[in-house]
């Protein structure tokens, strides 16, 4: 079962929207946020958007590749690197510090009627909120989302993905930022991540049941110049 990190390239984009739904279906505030399946537009909107985060100097785009899977979905990569896609991540490295008209910005709305907007913007409100309270502009690292396939959780791929992240952010000396579920937590701190706040959403406001928590995250800065 031998996993390999690669980079993710503009033709691997439907393998990536297909891991993610695939992934989240299993969380109970995504299957709640985003009803599937998405429709054209939606699916057209996500596409374009990851065209343009794989241009982002900042971003890096890496998965975890089966290379003994080699047929079947989500299937990228030649010659010994050919494999399933089982895990993947997106990273920002922000070298420079920025001004507050970059990092102090309100999203867009730029997907289809299946989105539960309000939701969606009860959850990430709290989030921005950290993120402008305790990093602003500042140097830092952002894992802005690590996701695995269900079936392939338990692996080491989320270690991987993680590890390479805090690696290239030592090679800059930055500290590193990120928002983890409860599944997640473990991992996280394995990897030398600790709990700065956490964020209780109720669930029951949205028809479900329970309390979904996550938490706001940081790893000191290590490597260069620290």
């Amino acid at each position: 079962m031998p996993l390999i990190l690669l980079p993710m390239n503009p033709s691997d984009i439907p393998t990536l929207i297909s891991i993610q739904n695939d992934a989240l279906d299993t969380d109970p505030l995504h299957s709640l946020t985003m009803a599937l399946p998405h429709s054209a537009f939606t699916i057209n909107a996500m596409e374009k958007r990851l065209e343009s985060e794989l241009k982002d100097p900042t971003s890096g785009f890496m998965t975890v590749v089966d290379t003994d899977i080699r047929a079947g979905p989500d299937i990228v990569g030649e010659g010994e690197q050919r494999g399933r896609v089982i895990a993947l991540a997106r990273w920002h490295f922000y070298t420079k510090e920025r001004p507050e008209e970059e990092w102090n910005v309100k999203q867009t709305r730029v997907l289809g009627d299946e989105i539960n907007w309000p939701l969606l913007e009860a959850f990430l409100g709290p989030v921005g909120r950290c993120r402008r309270e305790y990093v602003k502009g500042r140097r830092h690292a952002l894992l802005n989302y690590l996701v695995t396939h269900p079936d392939h959780q338990r692996r080491g791929a989320g270690d991987m993905l993680t590890k390479w992240g805090t690696e290239m952010a030592d090679k800059e000396g930055l500290e590193c930022w990120l928002e983890s579920s409860s599944m997640g937590e473990k991992l996280y701190t394995r990897n030398g991540f600790e709990e700065v706040e956490v964020l209780n959403f109720d669930m029951e406001k949205w028809g479900a049941e329970g309390t979904e928590r996550y938490i706001v995250m940081r790893r000191p800065a290590k490597g260069a110049g620290n």
